[in-house]
């Protein structure tokens, strides 16, 4: 019995951690070709709204928080015409971080929020540079099934080219949570036929 739950759990632990390895992903966009095209429907196995990608190293986006704001070379992302956009997945998943930029407005106001099965999970508001990028990681904890994003604010920057409430985004972290490994489906069965087996070596 005792070796049974030993293997058992060290069952779970070991799919437990693989699914999680296994679906982890660090998003850079890099593989997307073309430029300002909407990302997408399906892409990385999300639904994105209001989500364009664009070359950041383009010479016209020289003069922008655009460029300012690449991590891996060469495409982030933008809400598009600074509109709300989303991230959506049809089972929850985990959101870790990603590096945000203000594409025109210096101190630009954002606000992420999670939510899962339409009940907020968590919400922070952070402030970012046109100039250089900015790691956030969100203060709440949990799958959600959205990721919602509303930018405001900050002051434009006389040496840009353009204008409005844009945010770059770069290098996101998301992952599926993991569904309960086979291991743990089986375990009520598993634990029963151990019992049953060493009740009958007992009356023996």
């Amino acid at each position: 019995m005792k070796k049974l739950l030993v293997v058992f759990l060290w069952a779970c632990a070991l799919s437990l951690g693989l699914s999680a390895v296994a679906g982890a992903a660090e998003l850079d966009f890099d593989d997307l070709s073309g430029t300002l095209t909407p990302l997408p429907d399906g892409y990385a196995g999300y639904s994105w709204s209001n989500f364009t990608y664009l070359d950041a190293t383009a010479s016209q986006y020289a003069k922008s928080g655009y460029s300012a704001g690449v991590v891996s070379i060469n495409n982030v992302v933008y809400n598009s015409q600074a509109r709300d956009a989303s991230i959506v997945a049809d089972s929850p998943f985990t959101f870790s971080g990603a590096y945000f930029t203000a594409a025109w407005n210096n101190g630009l106001h954002i606000e992420i929020s999670g939510y899962r099965s339409g009940m907020l999970i968590g919400s922070d508001e952070i402030v970012v540079s046109a100039y250089a990028p900015m790691w956030y990681a969100p203060n709440w904890s949990g799958g959600v099934d959205r990721l919602a994003f509303h930018s405001y604010g900050g002051t434009g920057v006389a040496a840009y080219s353009g204008f409005g409430k844009h945010f770059a985004m770069d290098n996101l972290r998301v992952a599926p949570v993991p569904l309960p490994p086979a291991a743990l489906l089986l375990a009520p069965g598993l634990i029963g036929i151990a019992v049953i087996r060493r009740r009958r070596i007992g009356k023996r």
